[in-house]
């Protein structure tokens, strides 16, 4: 396997988290409408309105308080309607936004986008991992989505909302997925004939791929479930040309150590900003 210095990145680490970025951004925009505003990127889906990764604004380049003052007007106009609104938010993004942002109250969550380069450096059981490609894989990608989805809300239920219907958001999900499907892959772990697991997988761009959603059910955890998940998304995405496999992780949860010890090293993080709007019948 090829470090950076010899991909073409030139051991330019700047432009790998560029890179990085880029690709994380182009996994959420896939499957949804795309308007280029001066300033900013706009992705909507108006059929998903509270799918708020399906809804955001991101590589916002407007610089001064002038152009800020703008491009929030402007985005106000495209997301009349919608449920919240959210941007997100890197190390190359001009401070003033994220002062702005802070300044309205936006909620904020950070996480890590992290690479590997090489082979994972711990070995991971092998478990049955097959495509979620029919309706009947479908079906049962969702039932272990909507667990996902209850343990989220269990968890923290302030940010979701104390009437939310967790189970429209997860069909909402679903929807999001099912709209980046191809070129996303989602993938089934069975552990005894038993779903207990999934995740995605994408080629991404640049030689760098990308694998999220990683979700195990909780009877079937410590088993080595998710370590195989992540595996089996880095290969394919190797299979489908990539060198370096990114992966996310919320700065405040456990999963970043596990795919640390996994042999992924953190490159950037990544702030998302988010508040819920009052609606008007649309």
């Amino acid at each position: 396997m090829k470090r950076s210095s010899e991909r073409g990145w030139g051991g330019d680490l700047d432009r790998v988290a560029r890179l990085a970025g880029y690709v994380y951004e182009e996994l959420h925009a896939l499957g949804n409408e795309r308007i280029q505003l001066d300033g900013a990127l706009v992705v909507r889906n108006r059929d998903i309105r509270a799918v708020r990764d399906a809804n955001m604004v991101m590589r916002v380049t407007a610089s001064s308080p002038v152009a800020i003052d703008r491009l929030m007007g402007r985005v106000e106009a495209a997301f009349e309607g919608f449920p919240h609104r959210k941007f997100l938010v890197g190390p190359h993004t001009p401070p003033w936004l994220e002062a702005r942002l802070a300044l309205e109250d936006y909620s904020r969550a950070d996480f890590i986008l992290m690479l590997l380069e090489g082979g994972l450096q711990r070995p991971t059981k092998r478990y049955d991992i097959q495509p979620v490609d029919s309706e009947t894989d479908w079906n049962v990608f969702s039932s272990l989505h909507d667990t996902n989805i209850e343990e989220a809300y269990r968890k923290d239920s302030e940010t979701f909302g104390v009437d939310t219907d967790h189970r429209a958001i997860s069909s909402n999900l679903i929807q999001s997925n099912r709209l980046k499907s191809p070129p996303v892959q989602y993938w089934l772990a069975r552990v005894d004939g038993f779903p207990c697991g999934y995740c995605s997988s994408w080629q991404g761009a640049g030689g760098i791929g990308l694998v999220e959603d990683v979700f195990t059910h909780p009877g079937y955890r410590r088993r080595g479930v998710a370590t195989a998940l992540v595996r089996h998304g880095v290969e394919a995405c190797r299979a489908k040309g990539a060198a370096g496999v990114l992966i996310s992780a919320l700065a405040t949860d456990t999963p970043k150590r596990i795919y640390a010890a996994l042999g992924f090293r953190p490159v950037m993080t990544l702030s998302s900003y988010w508040r819920e709007t009052p609606t008007s019948p649309a």
